[in-house]
């Protein structure tokens, strides 16, 4: 399994609609909707894809088969703009 976090290379501006995010690397601003901002705020702290989908689908109405496949590509997207990074799971880097 792999733990997904953010990087600390950023600024968020939550602007109760929507997260706005500013890359102090690459200086780009990012505007997240309503799922994003809410996944982003997840991996404030290191998790699975299993677990940001559960919490997804207890605040969102959406199938689970979508969820993963579109949470998936969202952490990817956000992953490729240096937003997050993903990480062996924790409990497997100890053994």
């Amino acid at each position: 399994m792999i733990d997904f976090e953010t990087y600390t290379n950023q600024t968020a501006v939550d602007t109760r609609s929507q997260i706005v995010l500013f890359n102090t690397e690459n200086h780009r601003y990012y505007s997240l909707d309503a799922v994003a901002a809410y996944v982003y705020q997840l991996v404030q702290t290191p998790r699975t894809l299993g677990e940001i989908c559960n919490a997804v689908r207890r605040v969102f109405d959406v199938e689970p088969d979508y969820c993963e496949s579109d949470i998936h590509d969202l952490l990817n997207q956000m992953e490729a703009e240096g937003l997050i990074e993903a990480q062996p799971e924790r409990s497997q880097m100890a053994s």
